[in-house]
């Protein structure tokens, strides 16, 4: 798998990218130019793999004491919270904007990213990374 080889944030961002400029072609050009929705949806689909990273970043975000827990507890709150308000909340900002819904996908993109990039690993959250690579050599806590 690439996280395995690059790790997530260095997958996630590429792809969420992906996903936040395929989404709003696919919007735009389906009114435009109806030949290319076919083609459009395939890489909305595909910027949308970036769904398949938050099962790994959850994994990874719990000892395997509790893991199985936790990711249970955390994915099933979410799913109830989000998977209730979501079509109401798209429905809202379709009414305002025709590009409603992929404002919300964008939205969702912006929360994934931040998500993993706080996320706790073996190694530290990206953050907590690129905070330790931005100190003086010095100043590093060695591990």
């Amino acid at each position: 798998m690439l996280t395995d080889r690059f790790g997530v944030w260095k997958v996630a961002v590429p792809a969420a990218l992906l996903l936040i400029i395929a989404i709003y072609a696919l919007y735009l050009g389906a009114g435009r130019a109806p030949s290319m929705l076919s083609p459009l949806y395939v890489l909305a689909g595909l910027g949308a793999g970036v769904a398949t990273l938050i099962p790994i970043v959850m994994v990874q975000a719990f000892p395997p004491v509790v893991r199985f827990t936790g990711v249970a507890f955390s994915y099933n709150t979410a799913y109830a919270v989000f998977g209730g308000i979501t079509p109401v909340v798209v429905s809202m900002l379709a009414h305002i904007t025709p590009l409603g819904p992929a404002h919300f996908v964008t939205a969702a993109a912006a929360v994934s990213l931040l998500a993993i990039f706080l996320a706790p690993t073996a190694s530290g959250s990206a953050y907590e990374i690129a905070k330790a690579d931005s100190q003086e050599p010095s100043m590093k806590v060695m591990a």
